[in-house]
């Protein structure tokens, strides 16, 4: 496997010498193998929110879907490819409690 600079955001430029850098691993740096791809799925529920009131004050309410990553419970109303908050890789299918039942 492959092995790189752990500091690899200098751009070109070696952070140690201040030269161009125009070989693969820097010699002066610690290596590291590439992360392995952690794969996930967006796990889902709805969920009612308040989301102001009406020309009489009456609060009105909207059902969203919230969205968690299966990896590390991240919540979000967006469905990315991929968790912000893990890097899981959200490439599984979708699923939900209410599709697990049997009927």
């Amino acid at each position: 496997m492959p092995k790189f600079c752990i500091h690899e955001q200098h751009a070109g430029v070696c952070e140690k010498t201040g030269g161009y850098c125009s070989e693969g691993p820097c010699p002066y740096e610690e290596m590291v193998d590439y992360a392995p791809v952690v794969h996930g799925r967006w796990q889902s529920y709805e969920s009612s929110r308040y989301v102001g009131a009406d020309d009489k004050g009456n609060p009105k309410y909207r059902n969203i879907r919230i969205y968690y990553c299966s990896q590390c419970g991240h919540c979000s109303i967006i469905r990315t490819k991929g968790c912000p908050n893990c890097r899981a890789k959200m490439d599984k299918e979708e699923t939900n409690e209410l599709d697990k039942r049997e009927g």
